[in-house]
């Protein structure tokens, strides 16, 4: 078992706590991976919109579904816009959001190859427009039953360059940490 992450994101000690519990206690050959849920309060820059999937989950915190979107705040209110192209909607500072910090087994190799085939044979002729994301993927294996995904959730804020005016922020809040 193992997580997978953004190399340009700083995720919090919490998130790492609650992916290694996870990890440790899974069987290696289960379907049933795992997501760390961040409350979308705590993942937004000042400074534009970010990509981050928006968490449908049932009662036990299992991920019925995520919508890829781009999210920014404008005058107090959260909005979500699909990157499939579906109508924006808002989110609540609470609301969970994936940031690509997932937690597999690697059973989802033989699900990212199987589906690979179809994702190539659709966008073989506008292959510097698409992109094979992982967590739809997995959104896809939630909704073809073969698949579930516990969705942990942290407390931990992200830190993130995603616009060159955040690297101030960024480094303050790595010192602030540090010291």
């Amino acid at each position: 078992p193992f997580a997978m992450i953004n190399s340009d994101d700083f995720y919090g000690r919490d998130a790492f706590v609650k992916a290694y519990n996870y990890l440790s206690n899974i069987d290696k050959n289960s379907s049933e991976f795992g997501m760390i849920g961040y409350r979308v309060g705590n993942t937004l820059t000042e400074n534009g919109s970010v990509k981050r999937g928006v968490c449908e989950v049932d009662e036990n915190n299992y991920l019925i579904n995520i919508t890829e979107s781009k999210i920014e705040k404008i005058d107090g209110v959260i909005t979500a816009s699909p990157l499939d192209g579906r109508d924006s909607f808002e989110v609540k500072e609470n609301d969970i959001v994936s940031m690509n910090f997932l937690l597999f087994t690697p059973k989802i190799f033989e699900y990212i190859e199987e589906g690979f085939d179809n994702f190539f044979n659709e966008n073989k002729d506008n292959m510097d427009k698409c992109e094979y994301l992982i967590p739809e993927v997995l959104g896809n294996l939630i909704h073809d039953n073969k698949a579930r995904c516990l969705v942990l959730e942290t407390s931990a804020s992200w830190h993130g360059v995603t616009y060159k005016e955040d690297t101030p922020d960024v480094k303050a809040a790595i010192k602030n940490l540090v010291d």
